[in-house]
């Protein structure tokens, strides 16, 4: 006779992509080490902003968007607690659309803006907008010495992606890497991120490009140790470079910001 597999049942996070995809991981491996299934309430009742379509398919998770269970079977969710845990779950999620990437490698970018960038900070995934600015003054810095023959950029603020690219060597070249497209462009942006070949967060914390850099296994480049923030409950392949501290010229455009606060988004 064959044994009946337990089921349990989980409503999930209605924030980003990067929570969701978070949660799940933690759930397939509670599965996994459990001999469990889950059926995984896909929450859409949140912000306009963060209604997504599935984005993702598991192995031992049903995903679904229509019903909201009554009550979760289980309290918790925070089951990975090491980096053999985490990649042995994310052999199990896959893109629930594949999508045709370009055949030449690249590096990635996410500058991650909006909600991050608060005054008073809260915690450690936030920061202020002095603290952002050299974060980004920092990331082309380290872009330029690199100088990838490649680079994707994707922001949820044009007006710093566009000014990113302004000032990028000569020689590197801003890529769009996806031959077909998925209509949502958030979608796009995450999996194109997933096939770099690493991870530049421009940001002090973004589960947005933590959660992309896990997929594929791929380093994120962060500039925080990973106890600043939440990075470390990621156990993702994080490749700290520590951002500098006193550099004139990064203080000098930490000053015209703060000068002309209501102008922040134009001014750089």
């Amino acid at each position: 006779m064959l044994r009946m597999t337990r089921r349990i049942y989980y409503n999930g996070r209605y924030d980003g992509i990067g929570n969701r995809l978070e949660e799940l991981l933690h759930l397939e491996y509670y599965c996994m080490s459990k001999g469990l299934t889950c059926s995984y309430y896909w929450d859409n009742s949140g912000n306009m902003d963060r209604r997504y379509p599935i984005f993702f398919e598991c192995e031992h998770i049903d995903i679904q968007d229509r019903i909201k269970y009554p009550d979760n079977t289980i309290s918790r969710i925070i089951y990975i607690t090491n980096r053999d845990q985490m990649t042995s779950a994310v052999k199990n999620i896959r893109f629930l659309k594949s999508l045709e990437i370009n055949g030449y490698e690249y590096t990635g970018v996410h500058i991650r803006t909006g909600d991050r960038i608060q005054y008073p900070v809260p915690h450690g995934d936030f920061m202020d907008v002095r603290l952002f600015r050299k974060i980004f003054n920092f990331t082309i810095n380290q872009i330029n010495l690199e100088r990838p023959e490649s680079l994707f950029i994707c922001s949820d603020n044009e007006d710093y992606r566009n000014k990113m690219i302004s000032r990028l060597d000569k020689d590197i070249k801003v890529i769009d890497p996806l031959n077909t497209k998925h209509p949502l462009q958030v979608y796009n942006d995450f999996y194109a991120l997933s096939n770099a070949n690493k991870i530049y967060m421009c940001s002090k914390f973004s589960s947005f490009a933590i959660t992309a850099s896990m997929l594929n296994d791929i380093p994120i480049i962060s500039f925080f140790e990973e106890d600043e923030s939440n990075l470390m409950r990621y156990h993702a392949n994080v490749n700290v470079r520590k951002l500098p501290k006193g550099n004139p010229a990064l203080n000098l455009i930490d000053m015209v910001v703060t000068s002309a606060g209501k102008f922040i988004s134009k001014a750089f």
